[in-house]
């Protein structure tokens, strides 16, 4: 929970509506880098040096899908915070 208000002394509301935008953006970011590595790095071709490449491959893909679903969730939970800061 983010306990940050905008204040007359402080930030304005537009500036935590400026960070939530900027969550957003990075949320995309991180979309389109999981999907490059998904597609263009976890790809079964890149794997050939192995000898049993299929578990290597898996084995990587849900780390990439482990790991995107947690930074989505955090960066989620940080909008979240600033839409309820915004509402109070």
């Amino acid at each position: 929970m983010i306990h940050a208000r905008p204040n007359p002394n402080g930030n304005t509301p537009e500036d935590f509506a400026a960070a939530y935008v900027a969550l957003q953006n990075a949320r995309t970011a991180i979309d389109a880098a999981a999907s490059k590595l998904l597609c263009d790095v976890a790809n079964g071709r890149n794997y050939q040096h192995l000898a049993d490449p299929d578990d290597a491959v898996i084995a990587d893909r849900r780390q990439i899908q482990e790991a995107h679903r947690q930074a989505n969730a955090l960066l989620g939970t940080l909008q979240s915070d600033l839409v309820d800061a915004l509402d109070q």
